[in-house]
């Protein structure tokens, strides 16, 4: 695998590795730059896996809602906690860096932005059966220090909402 920031010129696609597979990897064409192992069921765990690092997400809480990213050693190092559905949500890595998380459910996009309220990684979301998203970044990536671990959660917390989706839509 080489490292994701290598690619941030292009677009790249978040793509389910089979179909009912909770395996979800990061290509740029046929380079294989990182993926994201879902838990089966109800269970809301995940491992990335990149040459930038490795990294677990889980929910945590009394209702689930806040969702957290730890280190190998299982140190919290980001959270996110999502807002009302008119309210973007707010993912926090360490304990000073703050973006916001946008859910466009009807044009099917998914975008990070800074406090600057400018768009950092941008989410093109396709498919029904066999999920794959289109993604792009803004320069500004560049210049973030902790952006793969930004990227790996934004992947987990986009993975986790359509998980959620599809659940919900199952039960009605």
């Amino acid at each position: 695998m080489k490292s994701i920031t290598s690619y941030l010129d292009f677009t790249l696609m978040l793509q389910q590795a089979g179909i009912g597979k909770p395996l979800y990897e990061i290509r740029f064409g046929d380079e294989l730059l990182g993926s994201i192992r879902m838990s089966r069921l109800w269970n809301s765990r995940a491992e990335a896996v990149s040459a930038d690092g490795v990294w677990s997400f889980d929910r945590q809480g009394l209702f689930k809602t806040k969702i957290t990213a730890h280190a190998q050693n299982g140190d919290i190092i980001a959270a996110y906690q999502p807002r009302s559905f008119k309210r973007p949500g707010s993912m926090t890595i360490g304990e000073k860096e703050t973006y916001s998380v946008k859910i466009a459910v009807f044009r099917n996009t998914f975008d990070i932005s800074s406090h600057f309220d400018n768009q950092v990684i941008h989410f093109q979301n396709h498919g029904i059966v066999r999920f794959r998203s289109e993604i792009t970044f803004s320069r500004s990536v560049k210049h973030i220090q902790q952006f793969p671990l930004i990227f790996f959660f934004s992947c987990y917390i986009l993975l986790l909402h359509r998980r959620d989706a599809k659940r919900r839509s199952a039960a009605i």
